[in-house]
């Protein structure tokens, strides 16, 4: 048995080492993804800005048309005042002109409400774009990063488990099961003692307990954190 937990120390040193790898594994991509979620916000808004001009636009052509045919109207009301030929035409004239003059003051206003519309979305725009860009590139960049990051990560991994399926043979499987569940659920799988302390929970063992440790018959569990404890002799 001393043999299999000798072995199971091994795979334990060597999973403890990969489980950092894993965990920095893990995260790139999530890093990555939230850079990609955030570019794909700011083309969105880009997207909702470039709609807005584009339906200002349409709207101040659709006014300036309307203040064309206004004036226009002016133009004629106008001329129809001065070949008036008696006061009722004149007063009727006038009043004509009056009130397509408001009109045209009213298209006027609103078009330099759509102006300053059009002068403001249009710098939101380009400072949506140029935020865009830099988001793009550092998005571009991060990726690129990540990628060569990962490719280090996972040669450094494979070298790490080298070896590991092999020690994993020369271990019983009912101890293999076992380390693997508990793995599984705290991430760590076995810990190493060297006193009558957990180091993992730092809670003491019971005296029978450690003297099943310090032998290295059988895998001994940690009553507390249920992780196996491994005496630090195991260590080769």
């Amino acid at each position: 048995m001393r043999d299999q937990l000798i072995a199971l120390a091994k795979i334990a040193e060597m999973d403890s080492s990969a489980r950092e790898l894993d965990d920095e594994l893990r995260s790139l991509p999530a890093k990555v993804e939230a850079l990609k979620t955030d570019l794909a916000t700011l083309e969105t808004l880009l997207a909702r800005e470039q709609e807005q001009l584009d339906e200002a636009k349409s709207l101040r052509a659709q006014r300036a048309e309307e203040l064309r045919t206004k004036n226009e109207a002016l133009a004629r009301a106008r001329s129809k005042s001065a070949h008036a030929t008696n006061m009722k035409e004149v007063e009727a004239a006038e009043r004509e002109v009056e009130a397509v003059r408001r009109s045209v003051r009213d298209r006027e206003e609103e078009l330099a409400t759509l102006d300053a519309t059009i002068e403001q979305k249009s710098a939101i725009l380009k400072e949506r774009a140029a935020q865009l860009e830099e988001a793009r590139a550092i998005c571009e960049e991060e990726s690129k990063r990540a990628e060569a990051r990962i490719a280090e990560l996972e040669a450094q991994r494979r070298t790490v488990l080298a070896g590991r399926d092999e020690l994993v043979a020369r271990v019983d499987k009912a101890v293999m099961r076992r380390y693997e569940r508990i793995r599984e659920r705290f991430k760590v799988g076995a810990t190493f003692i060297d006193s009558e302390i957990c180091s993992a929970c730092n809670r003491a063992f019971p005296t029978q307990l450690l003297g099943k440790i310090a032998r290295c018959e059988e895998p001994v569990e940690c009553p507390f954190c249920h992780k196996l404890a491994l005496h630090v002799s195991l260590r080769e």
